[in-house]
């Protein structure tokens, strides 16, 4: 039986808005697994938008087919506007758009619930706690 904690989902209180809180690089994996799985199967783009986001991308590059319509910025190198995120979420081109915690404030999950419904694309909110020992 397996006892661990499963990722809350009640930061952001909005329809079209998933929020997941990870602890762990593993976990962080594991999530991201889970996203593939329900937005990959899907004739759409997932978007990845984020530092810690796309690193653990990188290490499922090759394992399968379900990674070969996702595209993905580095929040690092390019800057990322809130405005960006809400016209990708309008367009309704990606199934999924997944985002750092740290680029999306509490006051602006209305408007982003808002626009993904337009598009009808889940906007995934991660947030990862990564603690070292």
């Amino acid at each position: 039986m397996n006892l661990q904690k499963q990722p809350t989902a009640t930061r952001f209180n909005a329809p079209f808005i998933e929020h997941m809180e990870t602890r762990s690089k593993e976990e962080l994996s594991m999530q991201y697994q889970r996203i593939y799985q329900r937005y990959g199967h899907r004739k759409k783009w997932i978007l990845v938008i984020g530092e810690q986001c796309a690193d653990v991308l990188s290490r499922h590059k090759g394992m399968s087919n379900e990674n070969k319509n996702i595209l993905c910025i580095h929040s690092n190198k390019v800057k990322v506007d809130i405005e960006n995120i809400k016209a990708a979420l309008c367009k309704g081109n990606c199934s999924a758009i997944v985002l750092d915690q740290g680029l999306v404030e509490q006051s602006q999950a209305t408007e982003l619930s808002a626009c993904a419904a337009i598009g009808n694309t889940r906007c995934i909110v991660v947030d990862n706690t990564n603690t070292l020992h």
